[in-house]
């Protein structure tokens, strides 16, 4: 489970699934909650503010975990030791973006440093490693996904060139590729978002236009052109960066979609699909709502969830379980 991509102003928060599977946050938790740093020292948080920007996974006990990035420059972690205990630690500090996470049970978490590099670290049972540079000039976070068919592990950000950027790891392997650079257009304006099916893996960002457009690479790692995200006329423009999921809404292939999301400059969310085949569902607007940032998403209990702030920085989500999602009403979390 990956959420991605939820910008704006730091607000403190924690967020997490209620005993339904749906999303819940709230702004108020962090007042009590204690953290342990995974250095030396246990701290008081009550005076960070965390960025609405976070990466969640399920762990191997199928509990939640939580990344953000904290005013402190920290990446804070909450994690859930039973089904009401939760705990938060630092996992380090220097860093200027929001996180990435992925991989089996969250296992992989990518951030951008201080110098504009990805820094990356990797979790064995309780214990996470040391940040080891991947290197970069990056001028967004970093989006990351892994393939569930290889293991092959990728990393993306926007570079100086405004052109997405990339690495990857295989699964037997212990280094990394180079950077590369995705083919074709360049001047994109948003972080990247990622997702994984099969062996291909699909990148999505803003291009300077404000649309979307997505580009993926087989399982040869060969590139296609970039494309016009909701159909080759598409020419709806949009607000935030992108959010992607994979989502499978039945058996077989052919119920197996990539979902994309993002805030339309009217801030209403729209999604977007792409089916076997490469079969489109053009943009669709979520009814109801005033988003106050871009959108995040998560897969759970048989359901995309998609949420965002609306006002008075209250979060909301929406979920859908059909090939044309069914979305109900925004929900207000708490």
């Amino acid at each position: 489970v990956v959420l991605l991509g939820v910008g704006g102003a730091a607000q403190a928060g924690i967020i997490s699934l209620d005993s339904g599977g749906e999303l819940s946050l709230c702004l108020t938790c962090i007042s009590t909650s204690t953290t342990t740093s995974t250095t030396s020292t246990t701290s008081s948080i009550l005076n960070v503010s965390l960025t609405p920007e976070p990466a969640a996974a399920l762990d191997e006990n199928s509990r939640m975990s939580w990344f953000m990035l904290g005013s402190d420059s920290k990446i804070w972690h909450r994690k859930q030791t039973s089904t009401v205990a939760w705990t938060w630690e630092y996992l380090g500090s220097g860093f200027t973006s929001a996180p990435a996470v992925t991989g089996a049970y969250g296992q992989h978490l990518f951030v951008r440093g201080a110098s504009n590099a990805v820094y990356y670290s990797t979790r064995s049972g309780a214990a996470w490693s040391s940040f080891q540079s991947l290197g970069g000039i990056c001028t967004s976070a970093p989006a990351a996904e892994q393939n569930v068919t290889d293991g092959k592990l990728w990393v993306f950000c926007k570079g100086t060139d405004n052109a997405v950027w990339y690495r990857y790891r295989g699964t037997a392997a212990t280094t990394w590729s180079n950077w590369g650079r995705i083919p074709g257009d360049a001047g994109f304006s948003s972080a990247p978002a990622a997702a994984a099916r099969g062996l291909f893996v699909y990148v999505v960002a803003k291009g300077a236009d404000n649309t979307l457009w997505w580009a993926h690479a087989d399982e040869n790692l060969l590139w296609n052109s970039w494309t016009h995200l909701g159909g080759p006329l598409s020419s709806k423009t949009f607000r935030s960066a992108p959010a992607a999921s994979a989502f499978d809404y039945g058996a077989g292939p052919m119920n197996a979609a990539i979902y994309f999301f993002a805030r339309g400059t009217d801030d209403v969310m729209y999604y977007a699909a792409l089916f076997q085949a490469y079969e489109e569902i053009s943009w669709h607007a979520v009814a109801g709502g005033t988003l106050t940032s871009g959108p995040g998403v998560a897969v759970s209990n048989g359901k995309i969830t998609a949420y965002a702030r609306g006002a008075n920085n209250t979060y909301y989500s929406t979920a859908g379980q059909s090939r044309t999602t069914d979305f109900g009403d925004w929900k207000p979390v708490s």
